[in-house]
């Protein structure tokens, strides 16, 4: 009895690390770019910080730091266990 609960454990268990560790990839993601965005956007209003006037505008930073950010998780989802 003790090792076919054994076996069926060790089955189980190799059927949900696979699932386990992609949801942790994606949590890990996940926080790598929350964490980046801020650094995206403070790069982007030095940057344009002695552009013309539209540059300077918000709406125009938080655009580019959108399509950054866009493409960095376009990039990172090419990525796979």
């Amino acid at each position: 009895m003790r090792m076919i609960a054994a076996e069926i454990a060790d089955q189980k268990i190799a059927a949900i690390v696979p699932q386990i560790q992609a949801v942790a990839l994606q949590q890990a993601r996940d926080e790598l770019l929350r964490a980046i965005a801020f650094d995206v956007e403070t790069v982007v209003q030095v940057a344009l910080h002695n552009g013309e006037t539209i540059f300077r505008d918000k709406k125009t930073q938080r655009v580019i730091a959108d399509n950054i950010m866009r493409e960095i998780r376009k990039r990172l989802d090419r990525f796979t266990i």
